[in-house]
């Protein structure tokens, strides 16, 4: 059932896939509902079975699951789960405007709650006339969960049992989100976005900052970390050494169909950059193009979030999907809803 009231925050769903099976938040968007909220608003956990069973549902956790307290809020389920060996962890919510966080470990096989642990409290200026809408990611890196949202706070946890490893409170970042930071075992440094335009990189044995850098347009997306340096994007696209936070490269976007659209990503050598039009492929060693820009529009699609399996390049934008094969070739007859090029 739809919330009757408006909302803050933009709509953002995202998946997980371990073990042949797929993992998603469903239900409701709303993470806090308004004080004069009239429906019922639901969601939920849910873990399909897409190896053997054809989704099938091997697995439902509701938001009861958690532990309530006397006549406070019930928990919400903020983002996606993460999942490993057996375990899923989420990031939980409740309360509005004052809020509560915390990070929540179940077992997969039998949905029963492993932990709950509470990371702080926090107010926001959001009107109790609106309903919250969030979408906050766990990280998980050599046994530790990074938690990293939309309040400016970020922690690290024991995956095993939630034991707080530390605390680290900054400026809240201002876009809508996903909410989520960046883990990198190798520099043993953990990154995260602050404020509108920057990049804070924090010692992932204690959550002591390390450096910060502030970039022009704002900063959106932490696409990945290879070779040393960390790419980001915002309205353009940076790669940052890791140990220093100074800028290695940069690509800028001066006009508006030169910004980038949707999530690019990381390779072992390659960014894929998309902006509206077209698919930018550059060294990661340096940010110079391995080749024309793709055009999208000649393709039927956008700029969106990509993702990369099996030789294949997946666009996601508009309500439409796009793959794209080896060699990104045109097909001349196109379907409704998938456009697949290349064969």
């Amino acid at each position: 059932m739809r919330a009757a009231l408006p909302r803050s925050g933009r709509i953002i769903t995202s998946l997980c896939a371990s073990d042949g099976r797929l993992f998603a938040r469903i239900g409701s968007p709303v993470t806090a509902t308004a004080a004069r909220e009239p429906r019922p608003v639901f969601h939920e956990l849910v873990g399909l079975d897409i190896r053997a069973g054809e989704g099938k549902l091997a697995l439902q956790i509701e938001t009861a699951a958690l532990p309530e307290t006397g006549d406070q809020p019930r928990w919400s389920f903020d983002g996606p789960p993460v999942v490993s060996a057996g375990r899923l962890w989420v990031a939980t919510r409740r309360g509005h405007p004052q809020v509560q966080l915390g990070v929540a470990c179940f077992d997969t096989a039998s949905g029963k709650r492993i932990w709950h642990r509470q990371l702080g409290a926090a107010a926001t200026d959001v009107d109790e006339s609106l309903n919250v809408v969030t979408h906050n990611v766990l990280s998980l890196a050599d046994g530790t969960l990074f938690y990293s949202g939309d309040l400016g706070v970020t922690a690290a946890l024991d995956a095993n049992n939630g034991t707080i490893r530390w605390l680290h409170v900054h400026a809240a970042p201002e876009h809508t989100g996903p909410h989520a930071c960046l883990p990198d075992p190798a520099s043993g440094l953990v990154f995260l976005c602050t404020g509108t335009t920057s990049i804070v990189a924090l010692d992932s044995a204690d959550g002591s900052p390390r450096w910060q850098r502030s970039l022009p347009g704002g900063i959106r997306h932490l696409l990945g970390v290879r070779g040393g340096l960390l790419v980001a994007s915002g309205r353009s696209l940076w790669a940052l050494r890791t140990a220093s936070g100074r800028v290695a490269w940069q690509r800028l976007a001066r006009q508006t169909h030169q910004q980038t659209s949707g999530r690019g990503l990381v390779t072992a050598h390659v960014v894929f950059w998309p902006t509206r039009d077209l698919l930018h492929l550059l060294d990661l060693a340096t940010g110079q193009p391995q080749r024309q820009p793709l055009r999208l529009d000649i393709r039927g699609c956008s700029g969106g979030n990509l993702l990369l399996s099996k030789n294949r390049l997946v666009i996601s934008a508009n309500g439409q999907l796009t793959v794209l094969g080896p060699f990104a070739g045109i097909r001349r007859s196109r379907g409704p809803l998938v456009s697949q090029l290349g064969r």
